[in-house]
């Protein structure tokens, strides 16, 4: 009905980009079928749900890392902390008998922790690169002598990571940029 509604409006409006539109909603609706097929599959086979759900944190993990790509590591550092969190939540979620055992709830929720992770280290990776990149260069920040000597990096990474986040009790987060630093 929308299609022919925009059919309609083109025709009216004397432009020739009908084919263009039949086009778009053709392929629009494979690709609808070929997505409900695929959500029957997950819903109803349980290897499909492990697979989604495998594709769910690969495509997390490549879009978190990519979106870090000036920072050496990230994505080996993106996918230790998206399948580690990923999988002690849900581990956790679906040992406890709060919820159903259903593929539909591991798909949800899977995707609902994943799409957390993908954020979180997003966040925090350009956090950490943005605090690199303000950090003073090697040999002082003075542009002299006399200058005083940066942190090493090992202490200067860890100082800038106890600044990004802080996990508090109860689990609400809070910014700090005046926590007590030890020689680490």
């Amino acid at each position: 009905m929308l299609a022919g509604l925009a059919i309609a409006c083109q025709v009216w409006a004397r432009l020739r980009l009908r084919a263009a539109v039949v086009t778009a909603v053709a392929r629009a609706a494979v690709q609808l079928v070929l997505v409900a097929l695929v959500v029957r599959a997950v819903f109803t086979v349980p290897v499909a749900s492990a697979a989604m759900l495998a594709v769910m944190a690969a495509v997390a993990i490549h879009t978190a890392a990519g979106r870090l790509a000036g920072l050496p590591g990230a994505r080996r550092a993106v996918a230790l902390a998206t399948l580690g969190g990923a999988g002690l939540t849900l581990g956790v979620l679906f040992a406890l008998p709060a919820l159903p055992r259903e593929p539909r709830y591991l798909i949800a929720l899977g995707g609902i922790v994943l799409g957390g992770s993908m954020t979180a280290c997003t966040l925090a990776g350009r956090r950490l690169l943005d605090g690199l990149r303000r950090r003073p260069p090697p040999g002082g920040g003075g542009g002299g002598r006399g200058g005083a000597a940066p942190p090493p990096p090992r202490r200067g990474v860890c100082q800038l990571c106890r600044a990004i986040v802080v996990i508090v009790p109860f689990g609400s987060i809070r910014r700090s940029e005046s926590l007590p630093v030890s020689a680490t």
